[in-house]
């Protein structure tokens, strides 16, 4: 009411204006005794404001009642607007007291109705309860007379075996056909448990860490690419020829830091050199590690090989391309799509290397590998040879004998869709170490 009359009388927004401005300094012909009310009206504290509609009101009357004539006494009385304020006070109560009752009222008509629902459902559930009882005692009834009359049949069937000369011989085909089953069931057991262990791998290298192998059957796949089907195919890529490779088990995933830290404390071998004080970076635990040469892959298969008295070793470049593409021409591990978030890391989505095995199974390998599109560049145990598919063997081809390059397999984090396709190649000196090179292990079966 204060901030209403307060703007009706300066047409001024008070919420605009300096705080406590009074009406009177922007008004002056304002009455003092209206300034003073408006003020208290507008008090920051409602202690120091009217108590209610009513004191204000009085108070208003009394500032405008300050300018004029007191009237008598009884023309103050019968005023009109004070009998109507009353008026309008006592109807007002009359409405709330009115209001009040008949909430009161529908209160108690609904715990009322409340009671007799609980009322209602406890008997009901009483009810309920009883039948379950009786069908529940009934149906005991009736499986004790159906026990009864099976065990009276059995009695009859036993004492009939019994009298049976050839009881015995029964009794001795059931035991061996037994045995049988049993033979079979544990072979089928033994037979399953091989090929599990012939499908995946896993070899300790020290304690709490593990290399995981899957395997991949042998037989032929098509190595390189076809222009025709896949457009970004370069030259060293070409021609798509067969090539038939024995069966071998390849790293589920790229050798992580963790891995590589197992090997340089147990062999004293040197720390990747972005390792401050010989430790891996923070949170980088299961990711690729980078910043290796093929000498020092090399070297940890070589230390693999002696903790795990298994032969570990680098990937040839054609073992490598199938583990990635299967045998179906894929593009790309998981298929033709192009890669996206979901499926590999790579021109920098992330910015930086990831966890291995983030992006499965989206983007695994039909084998079941993982991250052999983006993260990081690996190396492969063959010398590069722009031209070796020209002429490459058919059965298990181990690239060149020599050269200055190794071959390098499958993008990183930096690269873009072109660069991690399955069948691209890179090369690089063997000495060489990057932030994006890594590597994965193998092994023959």
């Amino acid at each position: 009411l204060g901030l209403v009359l307060f703007e009706m009388l300066t047409g001024r927004n008070y919420a605009l204006l300096r705080t406590h401005t009074h009406a009177q300094s922007l008004r002056a012909d304002i009455p003092a005794e209206v300034d003073t009310l408006l003020a208290r009206m507008l008090a920051d504290s409602f202690k120091d404001r009217p108590w209610d509609g009513n004191e204000a009101a009085e108070l208003l009357s009394q500032a405008r009642n300050a300018l004029k004539p007191h009237p008598p006494a009884e023309i103050i009385q019968d005023d009109p607007e004070i009998i109507q304020i009353k008026a309008r006070i006592e109807a007002a109560g009359k409405a709330l007291a009115a209001e009040q009752a008949a909430r009161l009222e529908t209160e108690r008509k609904a715990e009322l109705a409340h009671q007799q629902a609980g009322q209602i459902a406890r008997l009901e559930a009483e009810a309920q309860a009883a039948e379950k009882a009786l069908a529940a005692e009934q149906a005991a009834r009736i499986e004790r007379e159906r026990k009864a009359e099976l065990a009276r049949q059995q009695a009859e069937q036993i004492a009939r075996l019994k009298a049976e000369a050839q009881a015995a011989e029964l009794a001795r085909q059931q035991a061996e056909r037994t045995a049988r089953l049993k033979a079979e069931a544990q072979a089928a057991r033994l037979e399953t448990e091989r090929k599990a262990q012939n499908a995946r791998l896993v070899i300790e290298l020290a304690k709490g860490v593990n290399m995981e192998f899957v395997r991949v059957p042998a037989g032929e796949f098509l190595m390189g690419s076809d222009k025709r089907k896949d457009t970004q195919a370069r030259e060293n890529e070409i021609p798509q020829h067969k090539v038939m490779l024995a069966e071998y088990l390849i790293g589920k995933y790229p050798v992580t830091n963790g891995q590589y830290q197992a090997f340089v404390q147990a062999a004293g071998y040197k720390n990747p050199g972005h390792w401050s004080g010989g430790k891996i970076p923070p949170g980088k635990q299961d990711h690729p590690v980078t910043y290796v040469s093929w000498q020092d892959a090399a070297a940890f298969c070589a230390w693999a090989s002696k903790v795990s008295a298994i032969k570990v070793r680098l990937p040839s470049e054609a073992e490598w391309e199938k583990a990635a593409r299967g045998t179906d021409t894929r593009i790309y591990p998981w298929g033709d799509q192009a890669p996206d978030a979901n499926r590999c890391n790579f021109n920098k989505n992330v910015g930086d290397t990831t966890p291995v095995g983030k992006y499965s199974p989206a983007g695994d390998s039909p084998y079941g590998c993982a991250d052999l599109a983006g993260n990081v560049w690996e190396w492969t145990a063959d010398w590069y040879d722009s031209s070796y598919y020209q002429n490459s063997p058919a059965n298990n081809p181990a690239g060149p004998a020599s050269g200055p390059d190794r071959v390098l397999r499958g993008g990183s984090w930096v690269y873009d869709v072109y660069n991690v396709r399955s069948a691209n190649r890179l090369r690089n000196s063997p000495a060489n170490i990057y932030n994006l090179n890594g590597f994965r292990c193998a092994r023959s079966h």
